[in-house]
């Protein structure tokens, strides 16, 4: 039990009800009984928000806040058991005392000294229930509370005590039994002990932060991938388109230059050899261009040349 749950965080307003001797934590359960008996409310079973208020002496606003803590269901009351007995096991006291307290007169209506297996597990889940409702932890859920209770009536049957095979447990075998759980000693020991309120802040800022980390690394795979699909998509459409263009550019070269030959085309489709084969074009259409002036010029030579020699003879 001790291991699952943490200390838990008193808010500062309850802090006085953790703060009480175990001594004034009886006087005020007395006068709680005695009122009951005087006003024949109840059986003391449970506390009304009423008798919360007469009993610790508070104003009306003062005693809902405090005690709407044990009555999450706003009903007007709530099991004296689960309320007494968290005050009982959260101050500072010897563990003994405080389990003598709860198991002796919380429960036990005949004050026989002893608890039958249905009472002591009624007895453990309100307490735990209440505590958990003081100090803002998880309660131990019932079916721990149920394995609780068989190994403490299993171990009592083993040294065949004779209560215990009547289906019965007293403080002394239940105390045995607590003492040989460790889980049940951490349990008991943490009671006294709570996180700070600047631990709970900063755990709570703790838990933000991951989750805000969280979200940025989803982002940051988000992108990650944008980018690999956008690369993707480049290069295919390079491949796609880029074949074209290469297929386009030598035919348009070799419009130029038509002696290329069929390896210089492969070289350009293979991404190789574009350079080259343009320069040998642009040679080609040089000569081609240099050779139909330089003939331009020869043919017109011939005609002064003709014109000249005509006007001698005349």
């Amino acid at each position: 039990m001790g291991s699952q749950f943490s200390s838990g965080f008193v808010p500062s307003e309850l802090r006085q009800h953790v703060e009480r001797p175990l001594a004034r934590v009886k006087v005020l359960f007395d006068a709680f009984k005695r009122l009951c008996r005087d006003e024949f409310q109840n059986n003391g079973m449970f506390i009304t928000r009423d008798q919360f208020q007469r009993v610790f002496d508070m104003d009306v606003d003062e005693a809902h806040r405090h005690f709407g803590y044990w009555d999450r269901a706003r009903r007007g009351r709530v099991s004296s058991v689960e309320l007494w007995g968290a005050m009982a096991l959260c101050c500072a006291e010897r563990e003994e005392l405080k389990i003598n307290f709860c198991f002796c007169e919380l429960l036990d209506l005949d004050k026989d000294g002893s608890l039958n297996e249905v009472e002591l597990r009624l007895l453990l889940q309100s307490v735990s229930t209440g505590v958990a409702r003081l100090k803002q932890i998880r309660a131990p859920p019932p079916d721990l509370i149920d394995s609780v209770v068989q190994a403490a009536f299993d171990q009592a049957l083993k040294t065949e005590d004779e209560l215990a095979l009547q289906g019965k447990m007293d403080l002394y075998n239940f105390g045995m039994y607590l003492k040989g759980d460790d889980d049940l000693q951490k349990y008991l020991a943490s009671l006294e002990r709570e996180d700070s309120g600047d631990s709970e802040e900063l755990y709570k800022q703790q838990a933000d932060l991951l989750l805000e980390l969280a979200k940025l690394d989803a982002r940051l795979d988000e992108i990650d991938d944008e980018r690999a699909r956008a690369e993707h998509d480049k290069l295919l459409y390079e491949d796609e388109r880029g074949g074209d263009v290469r297929k386009e550019l030598v035919v348009g070269l070799r419009g130029l230059y038509d002696e290329a030959s069929s390896d210089d085309e492969v070289e350009v489709l293979l991404g190789d050899g574009e350079a080259r084969l343009a320069s040998a074009a642009r040679k080609k259409f040089l000569t081609r261009w240099e050779g139909r002036w330089h003939n331009s010029n020869v043919d017109a030579l011939k005609d002064v040349r003709w014109h000249e020699l005509a006007s001698c003879g005349s």
